[in-house]
């Protein structure tokens, strides 16, 4: 054993994304409420009777088989399906972001990055603060020109977590 060298381990010089999420308003109570909420297509029920209570600050994981209706009850929480019933009730003060499982139609122009992400930038937002975005997602300077239909399937989820 003490005829053994082992080589110095180098540092990885790999850069991680930096994100974080901001609250904005504080909630203080349930931040979800569903009731009875069901769905389908063409005749064919996928979920019905759903109910949930969501409190502030709970995280929700959806788990399930392929085709069992994991997506379609995520796309009737944010209101990009119309549910066949029940009723869904967001907290005034709740904001959510969706994540599809298919982002290409939004991906589907010729923005670039920089003006992909400025699509959702308010008035305290500036030119600055959208580059910086970009950054702490590893994308440089000259990577802000590039063509956001042209990204990874990965860093368009990235666009997708920060927006």
């Amino acid at each position: 054993m003490d005829k053994i060298k082992l080589d110095e381990v180098k540092s990885s010089s790999r850069m991680s994304p930096s994100l974080s999420f901001d609250e904005g308003k504080k909630m203080y109570r349930q931040a979800l409420e569903v009731n009875k909420l069901g769905h389908g297509f063409d005749g064919e029920i996928l979920f019905t009777g759903g109910d949930l209570l969501l409190e502030a600050g709970a995280k929700l994981a959806v788990i399930g088989e392929n085709g069992v209706g994991k997506t379609t009850f995520l796309r009737c929480l944010v209101n990009e399906l119309k549910s066949l019933e029940g009723e869904i009730k967001w907290s005034e003060n709740a904001t959510f972001g969706y994540c599809p499982q298919d982002s290409t139609k939004d991906f589907d122009n010729d923005l670039t990055l920089f003006d992909w992400m400025s699509q959702w930038r308010t008035a305290k937002h500036n030119d600055l603060m959208v580059r910086g975005m970009l950054g702490r997602l590893l994308f440089t300077a000259d990577d802000s020109n590039k063509k956001a239909r042209n990204c990874s399937g990965g860093e368009k989820t990235a666009y997708y977590l920060v927006s």
